[in-house]
């Protein structure tokens, strides 16, 4: 909710409070529209004299005192100023009121209904984008929407460790599932991967030439395809949970969900034919370990937003389990580094989708 400042905000206050001069001006006053001085003591003199007087004189000079004071000193620029509500009274105040003006009850800290401003706008915008999208060559991605969570491995599963609280402020979309070969080879023109099969995902490729896919995916669907950041893929993976998997603690329940060293054969398979996790992601889990955007990042901080790592280094990050994996490396929170330029077969990829700020 918004309202104009200016001559139009003393102009409200008079039609809306025209008993008196004092609540007229106090409208005006409580906004934090500043009427130049020497009017302003004219104004407050007024108002105790004006009891004696009839009360259409006093609305009449209020209203002339009001649009005096937009032409020789009111401070406003005349913008859009946001209101929010008095939680005693339901009236309309201004964000920056520390009382309300018709109650007199005390209002929520600025920063505080700014926070909340911002949050309804949020909810907003994201009520206007699609809960799944699919591309020109058959990838499906789902939206994941802003949040925060604790990065990394707790001392539980991983003595020695600091996890970090990361807030991950704009929404994205993430694949549903890992890049698969026929895919790659409808961007790129060739397929690198030692497995074979149109529906298994794409490996044996460098950090590289994922980046590069991405590119050239970006040209043909006219919007911007990147490599998750390893804070975007960690939180896409948790997908709200705080156990060492998506599923909770329980190792036994991993085959489930993913393609380990206990069940895959020494061998990919077709993404997608395990679980899903509880925000529709396959085989974050397992199948093949994924390239991430991060250069990889020896001194982290402890409390991050939208963390993209380091501008330069000399690894990169992989994130997530692979078919030859033990369980203990398909964990969440579980990441590595590599070379850019290095290529095996327990090595894959898949896209995010960046939401532009006015979509």
């Amino acid at each position: 909710m918004t309202r104009r400042t200016g001559c139009w905000g003393c102009l409200g206050g008079f039609l809306h409070l025209h008993g008196t001069t004092a609540r007229c001006l106090n409208a005006c006053f409580q906004a934090k529209i500043e009427i130049a001085p020497p009017l302003g003591a004219v104004a407050r003199s007024y108002v105790s004299v004006g009891s004696a007087m009839r009360a259409t004189k006093i609305v009449t000079l209020s209203f002339i005192l009001c649009c005096l004071g937009w032409v020789v000193g009111c401070k406003s620029d005349g913008g859009v100023s946001p209101l929010t509500k008095c939680r005693v009274c339901g009236s309309s105040v201004a964000v920056e009121a520390t009382v309300c003006p018709h109650c007199g009850a005390p209002m929520p800290a600025p920063k505080e209904v700014r926070v909340q401003f911002q949050r309804q706008e949020q909810e907003k915008r994201l009520a206007t984008l699609e809960p799944e999208i699919q591309n020109s060559i058959g990838m499906k991605l789902v939206l994941i929407r802003p949040g925060q969570f604790l990065m990394g491995s707790p001392a539980s599963e991983n003595p020695g460790r600091q996890q970090q609280r990361v807030r991950i402020t704009k929404p994205f979309y993430m694949a549903v599932h890992e890049v698969t070969q026929e895919q790659y080879e409808h961007v790129m023109g060739n397929n690198p991967s030692e497995f074979k099969g149109a529906k298994l995902p794409v490996e044996t490729v460098s950090w590289e030439e994922a980046a590069d896919f991405c590119e050239k995916l970006s040209r043909m669907e006219g919007r911007t395809y990147r490599l998750p950041t390893q804070a975007q893929w960690e939180y896409a993976c948790r997908a709200g949970s705080t156990t060492a998997y998506s599923f909770g603690d329980d190792e036994s329940q991993l085959g489930a969900y993913a393609w380990y060293s206990e069940n895959a054969g020494d061998k990919t398979h077709p993404v997608g034919t395990k679980n899903a996790n509880s925000w529709g992601l396959y085989d974050m889990h397992g199948n093949v370990s994924e390239w991430c955007q991060d250069w990889y990042d020896e001194n982290p901080s402890k409390d991050l937003t939208d963390p993209a790592g380091p501008s330069q280094g000399t690894n990169r990050v992989r994130r997530g389990g692979a078919w030859h994996d033990l369980a203990w490396y398909c964990r969440s929170a579980y990441g590595d580094r590599l070379r850019p330029t290095i290529r095996y077969a327990l090595l894959g990829f898949r896209v995010s989708l960046v939401v532009p700020s006015d979509e």
